[in-house]
């Protein structure tokens, strides 16, 4: 008798707490999933303004070159218009993995790609991008607003100051690669005072 009772009280018991097991795998499952997908389009815009506001002094050698080679070419260093095809295709080898078509084309448009390189080039040294900070806005997912500071990577002297928005996005096409790039950044740059020649 005393089996009976206590196996009904199991059955009793069990179903309710399966369902409850359940529930509690499905809403973890859920929460991971939104967080992972959040930290990965947080992730990657850091990469993408770590790499994009960082730059060697060969790079912005390299820039110049295919300013020079380009008659297109807008005549201020790092400065380029998106008509200018020897620039297009130097900052496409450097930066076009890293952003949808339009989102390259609208930086270019906007003269975002050369902005380390003519620093890079006005003070001699090589750039790095640091103390790069995120926060997405909270009323428009994937667009987040950036502050950076750049300095020389060899000193660490501040350069200058970097900030403002870049939007993220994955691309929905089956065969695209299931990455977040950057579909826009703006920038306002604040510089420091030259570097010592």
């Amino acid at each position: 008798m005393g089996k009976a009772m206590k196996t009904e009280k199991i059955k009793k018991w069990f179903f309710p707490l399966s369902a409850l097991v359940i529930l509690l795998i499905g809403a973890s499952v859920f929460y991971l999933t939104k967080t992972a997908g959040q930290n990965s389009a947080k992730s990657s815009a850091v990469h993408v303004l770590e790499t994009v506001f960082s730059c060697t002094q060969q790079q912005a050698a390299r820039f110049e070159e295919s300013m020079q080679a380009d008659p297109n070419t807008s005549a201020e260093v790092g400065l380029a218009s998106g008509s200018d095809t020897g620039v297009t295709d130097f900052f496409t080898a450097q930066y076009g993995d890293l952003f949808t078509p339009d989102g390259f084309e609208q930086c270019m448009a906007n003269r975002i790609f050369g902005r380390s390189m003519a620093l890079s080039t006005a003070n001699q040294c090589h750039i790095a991008a640091t103390e790069v900070t995120v926060k997405e806005h909270s009323d428009t997912p994937g667009i987040f607003s950036y502050s950076a500071v750049l300095v020389d990577a060899g000193s660490q002297i501040r350069v200058a100051t970097i900030s403002g928005t870049i939007q993220m996005e994955k691309p929905q096409a089956e065969s695209a690669a299931k990455k977040w790039l950057a579909a826009n950044i703006t920038a306002t740059v604040t510089n420091e005072e030259a570097l010592p020649q």
